[in-house]
């Protein structure tokens, strides 16, 4: 008689809790989530705009979800760092910076879902059979290096860009249809493929893979009051193609936009460009800000807003070396304003000479009132040819020089 036997094996259950964002505000902040704030074993989705104000570890099978909120490392934060880890997972369907490093290792796993956005202050490391999935029209901005090793398996239909150096080693594989851009260099070596090739780049700028570059990548959009009366609004830029022009709009209400000013761009450019222009507001409650960005053929791109408030930001002090603001800079070469503020004296020559050394113009300024930002334009009558130009502003108590672009 042939007997059967079942053996029967008791794998125990692991429950793993859900917390959900509730509120805007830090990370740190219990009363921001349905249970307190999140430790790294649990299922977390941020649908609010939380603050990272503490580094975060992601494992033991625990999940973070951004889903229509945001998680972000303000400039001028704790540099923040995440690790993903022991199968632990993060999926981003909004937008998030890091201040700081982001490490994936041990089976753990990233993924930018289309069209969204993830900032790294530092490196982004994948090791150890960890995963990278980059969506089409998804987007990687990374200052530091960007390491793959160790069996890392990454699918990117997407953007990469660089800041440092790409490297590739021991079993990488790197796949997709997507498009990688290196500051530096890209390594690839033991038996890692990039896009299929085993061939890299010594010398940066270096690209890799079948997809196109974007035509603007924007990596800083900020404001701030300078006085009761002007806001100073900067931008910078990773890299631009087929760049026209930027447009700047403000709204009081967050949905209905006015155009205030109109900046010209770089065309192409495959390094960080600052920008910076002053704008007149009165608000005294929040001001939306929202930067636009055309290109040479019509078609255009809008970023994210911006808030700026009196009453959440208090009025700070134009730093010393930003006592002389130049606007729009990079520029035409047509209209240049320069504002003065918190200089002590009231009387100045301002000189501007080309880069060869020669005055081009030359004026005398009086500055009546010494308690806000006092606006001159430069140019009048005169038409600036490309290139690079200086400015002086000289007093009986100073010299400041800075520089002028003509694009």
């Amino acid at each position: 008689m042939l007997f059967t036997i079942t053996i029967v094996v008791m794998i125990p259950f692991l429950a793993i809790s859900q917390t959900n964002s509730t509120a805007d505000g830090l990370w740190t902040a219990g009363s921001n989530w349905t249970n307190g704030a999140p430790n790294g074993s649990e299922l977390v989705f941020v649908t609010n705009d939380i603050i990272l104000d503490t580094d975060i570890e992601i494992e033991n099978y625990g999940s973070l979800t951004i889903k229509g909120g945001s998680l972000i490392d303000p400039r001028g934060g704790s540099k923040s760092k995440i690790k993903i880890k022991d199968s632990g997972k993060l999926e981003i369907q909004g937008n998030v910076t890091i201040g700081g490093e982001l490490k994936v290792e041990d089976n753990g796993e990233l993924i930018v879902r289309g069209c969204d956005t993830l900032r790294i202050g530092g490196k982004l490391e994948l090791k150890d059979d960890s995963k990278l999935t980059l969506e089409d029209c998804a987007v990687i901005i990374v200052d530091g290096e960007f390491k793959a090793k160790d069996d890392v398996y990454a699918v990117i239909d997407g953007n990469v860009v660089v800041d440092d150096k790409v490297e590739s080693s021991k079993n990488a594989i790197i796949a997709g249809k997507g498009y990688i851009e290196a500051d530096k260099k890209i390594d690839i070596k033991n038996n890692s493929v990039i896009f299929g090739s085993n061939i890299g780049c010594d010398k940066g700028p270096c690209t890799a893979g079948s997809g196109s570059a974007l035509p603007v990548v924007l990596v800083k959009f900020n404001a701030r009051f300078v006085d009761s009366e002007s806001i100073e609004v900067e931008w910078a830029t990773r890299s631009e193609i087929n760049n026209n022009y930027y447009t700047l709009c403000t709204s009081t209400d967050g949905i209905n936009f006015g155009i205030v000013d109109k900046v010209l761009g770089a065309g192409n450019s495959s390094k960080k460009l600052e920008y910076r222009t002053i704008i007149r507001s009165s608000s005294e409650e929040i001001l939306y800000l929202k930067l636009m960005q055309t290109d040479f053929d019509g078609k255009s791109e809008t970023f994210k807003p911006i808030t700026v408030s009196k009453r959440y930001a208090p009025i700070q002090s134009v730093p010393m070396n930003e006592e002389v603001l130049l606007f729009p800079n990079p520029g035409d070469g047509q209209s240049l304003f320069m504002v003065l503020k918190d200089l002590e004296s009231t009387t100045f020559n301002v000189n501007l000479f080309s880069s060869s050394g020669e005055l081009i113009i030359s004026k005398r300024v009086v500055k009546e009132q010494m308690d806000s930002a006092f606006e001159i334009q430069l140019l009048n009558h005169v038409v600036l040819q490309k290139g690079l130009y200086v400015i002086q502003v000289v007093s009986a108590e100073s010299k400041i020089e800075k520089k002028y672009i003509v694009h």
